[in-house]
């Protein structure tokens, strides 16, 4: 009669299920967390590449050369956006030749910079007020050697407002060359 007073170790079944319950519960809330945290990190990560197109299109206007006459070579350097609901939104970097103030085909500086997946170019919005105007595209353009900043419309700042699928975040330029990402309120 001894071995009915052993103790006994180990698991019962009733502890495994619990315990593989617990496990597969916590899985699926992290993944479930993981592609929305995926998701806004991408468009974090296309707010943040805009910016530094941006900048870097402005010190290619701030390191533009001059002729002898005193004016720059070039009407300075420029990003011409285009949102058109498609998933293939894009903007291109351009050297403003013809010293216009809009982008011509000819005067890109590179290839076109598509948006990642399942991001896209939401909205442009001028800075003139309220309401803000939209537009489908827009032109911004450093010109050298201050720069002074222009818009394609008539505004003293530009908003390109990026989204993803639930999340949105906006990129802010202003007419002294100021760009910022800013929150974005539905």
């Amino acid at each position: 009669m001894d071995f009915l007073n052993k103790n006994k170790s180990g698991f019962t079944l009733i502890e495994i299920l619990i315990s593989t319950f617990i496990i597969i519960t916590l899985s699926i809330l992290v993944l479930a967390s993981y592609e929305s945290a995926d998701r806004q990190l991408a468009l974090k990560r296309a707010a943040h590449k805009l910016v530094q197109d941006l900048r870097e299109t402005q010190e290619m206007a701030m390191s533009g050369q001059e002729t002898e006459s005193g004016l720059p070579s070039i009407g300075g350097y420029g990003i011409y956006f285009k949102s058109d609901d498609a998933e293939d939104d894009f903007y291109i970097r351009f050297a403003d030749m013809d010293a216009e103030g809009d982008f011509d085909p000819g005067e890109e500086v590179g290839d076109p910079i598509y948006m990642e997946d399942a991001i896209s170019i939401f909205d442009i919005l001028d800075g003139s007020g309220p309401p803000p105007v939209s537009y489908s595209e827009t032109v911004i353009i450093f010109v050298p050697p201050d720069p002074t900043v222009k818009f394609s419309f008539d505004s003293n700042s530009a908003t390109i407002v990026l989204g993803g699928t639930s999340d949105l975040a906006s990129v802010r330029v202003n007419v002294v060359g100021l760009i910022s990402i800013e929150p974005v309120s539905i």
